[in-house]
């Protein structure tokens, strides 16, 4: 295949990742982009990244939604688009990796496998989410220690590269930092001769630097604005006791729980991986096998890190997992033509169940799409909400949600009364919770902020969270605020927001409707927010 033929063929499965996610692009924004969103927005009014608001990810997420959110005045698009194009680099990068291990034909098998992978509602793919972005680099990078160890001399240049690509990755979410152990071992493993050791050696210097040359100007910036303790205890210490919450058995539970939805539209391609993976093994291309499964493992521990297995999270095992199937196709004996019986047959088992899952929600609307994949959230009703948030606020009014839907304040473009935008970190099982809630405390008791909204998520009330701040929100809700409006659900399906006349009983308003979310607004003459002792009482 000429040059020109592969910058084509390059193009041209970049334009299909594309265009498979084009359909669902206006999707409304989901609790993880609602955050990420709302940071970009602050960041663009001054703010400082984990100084002013609370967030568990490295800052390259915020980064390039802050791009996003200048791309275009509408955000959602924005945003779904910067991530189809990073799903593009993804399968554009898989097919040079795979087609330096096995072929041309398995690389495009891979490639367009991945497209359809990864864009899966049922894995979230829709959704811009932080794997999405982490995909390019940990790809790239693999790329790139792949030709490190094929150069008869260890490549300065690629190890460098390698390095950044990795280190850009782990900007976006910290587990694809797993891939350092896996590039040195497979390096080490593959390459020979009575100066083995010093190449090593040279290519960990140079993967590190290039690694240095990402993160240094990132906790520089993060030391020079005061909040790179801030950022160690979310990104880090938060992280560690997040990851450590879990016993083996209930993450068991969660991974069956959350992969057994997938296997309608991921199966296939899965079983076809295994299936791969023992034709390389079974033929002469033992390299290609354990690089490949070396490469699967190093991910499967990413994707394993915090046990709580939400499907998005797999998103990180999918190249290696195209890749694999990929080699599904190719002929025996160590050979790496692409079988035309088995481009036929792998190709339509692997491909069938995505398109029609595909198809099945590209004749949805966004609500019904979003509903589908988050069965359990009420995401399309945020937008509603948001909007009554700013007709009833002006523009520098602060709110405070007992909530864990950011998205609220980034539609309504309203600031937080407290740098904790969901409160999650504040109600599990950490030894800092309690701790966490009485900042919370200070600083809304601070703030005075003009709405508070009631929307709980079940997740708060765990057996052994504390409860320190949701007695004294509804202390508070029920001396300084009076209840504005009710989200609740409509008889038949749906929801609808009531409003509730100065003067009228909430509960006559609400008689006999299902309670979804509250709006307080503040009273006129308040009082001193501060409340000495929350009552004993259940939540």
């Amino acid at each position: 295949m000429s040059k020109r033929a592969e910058v084509v063929l390059a193009l041209s499965i970049g334009l299909l990742v594309i265009a498979i996610r084009a359909p669902l692009m206006d999707l409304p924004l989901e609790r993880d982009e609602g955050g990420y969103a709302y940071i970009a927005w602050r960041m663009t009014l001054g703010e400082t990244p984990y100084l002013d608001w609370f967030d568990q990810k490295p800052p390259g997420i915020f980064a390039v939604y802050r791009v996003a959110l200048s791309l275009s005045d509408d955000a959602v698009i924005a945003i779904r688009a910067l991530a189809a194009l990073f799903s593009a680099v993804s399968s554009v990068a898989l097919f040079y990796l795979v087609r330096a291990l096995l072929g041309a034909g398995a690389g495009l098998a891979s490639a367009l496998l991945l497209a359809f992978l990864s864009a899966d509602p049922m894995i979230q793919g829709s959704i811009a989410n932080t794997e999405l972005f982490m995909l390019p680099g940990i790809v790239v990078a693999t790329f790139l220690v792949l030709r490190a160890i094929d150069s008869e001399k260890t490549s300065i240049a690629a190890s460098l590269l390698a390095g950044v690509s990795i280190g850009i990755a782990i900007a976006f979410k910290q587990v694809a930092v797993l891939n350092i152990p896996f590039f040195l071992l497979a390096f080490g493993l593959r390459v020979r001769g009575p100066d083995c050791w010093r190449r090593l050696a040279v290519f960990a210097a140079w993967m590190g630097v290039g690694v240095a040359l990402v993160w240094g100007p990132i906790l520089g910036w993060l030391q020079l604005r005061g909040a790179l303790g801030a950022a160690i205890d979310a990104t880090v210490l938060h992280n560690l006791s997040y990851a450590g919450a879990l016993p083996l058995s209930r993450r068991l539970e969660l991974l069956i729980s959350h992969g057994t939805p997938l296997l309608p539209s991921q199966g296939i391609a899965w079983a076809l991986a295994a299936l791969g993976l023992l034709g390389l093994v079974c033929s002469r291309n033992r390299f290609a096998a354990l690089f490949l499964a070396g490469w699967a493992i190093a991910n499967a521990a990413g994707v394993s890190v915090s046990g709580h297995y939400f499907p998005h999270y797999f998103q990180q095992l999918l190249p290696a997992i195209a890749a694999l199937a990929g080699a599904a196709m190719l002929t025996g004996r160590g050979r790496i033509e692409l079988a035309r019986w088995r481009v036929a047959v792998v190709g339509s088992l692997a491909f069938a169940p995505l398109l029609l899952t595909a198809l099945s929600f590209w004749t949805l609307s966004p609500a019904a799409a979003i509903k589908r994949i988050y069965p359990h959230n009420s995401f399309e009703a945020m937008p509603a909400i948001a909007s009554e948030i700013e007709s009833i606020t002006e523009a520098d009014d602060a709110v405070f949600l007992f909530a864990a839907e950011p998205e609220l304040l980034f539609y309504a473009r309203r600031a937080s009364a407290t740098r904790y935008i969901y409160l999650f970190p504040l109600f599990g099982p950490f030894p800092d919770a309690r701790e966490r809630q009485q900042g919370v405390i200070d600083e809304v008791s601070s703030v005075r902020p003009s709405v508070l909204v009631w929307l709980p998520n079940s997740m708060f009330f765990k057996e052994g969270a504390p409860q320190l701040l949701t007695y004294w929100f509804r202390r508070l809700a029920a001396r300084e605020y009076r209840i504005h409006a009710f989200r609740v659900s409509k008889r038949g399906g749906g929801m609808e927001l009531v409003r509730v006349p100065e003067g009228v009983k909430p509960d006559t308003v609400l008689r006999g409707r299902r309670l979804r979310a509250t709006i307080f607004v503040r009273n006129d003459a308040a009082r001193d927010f501060r409340d000495a002792e929350p009552h004993n009482q259940s939540p």
